[in-house]
Parts: structure tokens; sequence; C-alpha cells
């Protein structure tokens, strides 16, 4: 397809797969939401402890169409439901311009706190936005906007190791210590 065209060429999946592998369920999002996709996807997936232990969260990776905000969906297990929040994304800090997205989502192991991992597209000197917020959707309703708190901004911690910074820091978990654990793809 056309590399500026966003539409999308084929929708995303939720995969529930037994311990063997085999796949047991294959939700997709209602039609409503389908219909305003672009290329953009899934970012990351996450389910809650205790109270959110019955939902599975995903990240979509930015807004798509007419959307402001990039959407966290929110599927229940036991309802087979769907509901969304908005996520308000940084804007672009980089002298270079470009987008912010989210990376990755991660449970907190505390009800319904996640830790969100944002980024923009670029690496090196032109790099501004690699961080870490932290929202608890048990204090909004589906179709807010969620609040977020920074936790890190992970750009001195990249530049550190006196390396290049990297532009996709795209994956994140936290160990059952509370130490976080990121990944890229570059």
């Amino acid at each position: 397809g056309n590399k500026n065209d966003d539409s999308f060429h084929s929708i995303n999946y939720l995969i529930k797969v037994d311990d063997e592998g085999d796949i047991i369920k294959v939700v997709t999002l209602p039609d409503s939401v389908n219909n305003n996709q672009r290329d953009g996807g899934f970012a990351g997936v996450a389910v809650g402890d205790d109270v959110f232990s019955d939902k599975v969260v995903v990240a979509f990776k930015e807004a798509w169409n007419d959307e402001s905000a990039p959407r966290l969906g929110v599927y229940d297990m036991l309802e087979d439901t769907w509901e969304f929040y908005f996520y308000p994304l940084d804007p672009s800090e980089s002298p270079l311009g470009g987008r912010v997205v989210i990376a990755d989502i991660a449970p907190l192991g505390d009800d319904a706190e996640f830790l969100v991992l944002e980024r923009d597209d670029q690496a090196g000197p032109a790099a501004a936005v690699k961080r870490i917020y932290k929202i608890d959707l048990a204090d909004h309703s589906p179709n807010d906007t969620v609040e977020k708190t920074l936790v890190r901004d992970i750009i001195s911690d990249l530049r550190a190791e006196g390396g290049l910074i990297v532009e996709k820091v795209e994956g994140m978990a936290v160990d059952n210590t509370g130490d976080v654990w990121i990944v890229n793809d570059n």
C-alpha cells in the first residue's frame, strides 16, 4: 500500500492462548472503533490486578483519524465488552519535530495502576521524549482523558551509557521487586 495512506489494511486482534500456545479466543474491537482505525495499532497489552484482574488493557500507539488522543481499550473478559479511555500524549519537543507515541503499557500490580512508556520518533541529539508515566484507571470513567504522573524521564539514563540515544524504546515490564525493564528494537 501507499506509505502515506493512513487507512488500515488489517484489524488489530487481542489473542488469548493457553499454556501450550493454542489459541483459545480471538477478540476484535467493536466495529465503531475499527471503522476509525489507521495504521498505528496496538502498542501494548497488560492485565491488571485485583479489581482489574478480569480485564485486559490495550494501548493504542497513537490517535486514530479525528480523535485528539490515543485510546486505552479495556476489554472485560467476563462480560465480553470494551470500554475506552483517552491518553494525553506529550507534545513533540525535538528540534526536528516528529511525533510522540505510546510505546508500551505495563501493570503495576495494584488494581488499575499501570505504567505507560512514551517515546518520540527521534534518536541521538534530536531525541527529547522517552518517558514513563503512571496512570490509575480506577480514578476515571470510560471516555475520560486519564491523568498521568511522570515517574521518570529516561533520556538522561540513556545518555549516561555514553552511546547514542535510541529512537525506539518499545517494550516495558515491571518485575516483582518493582524494577522496570525496557527494551529497544533499533
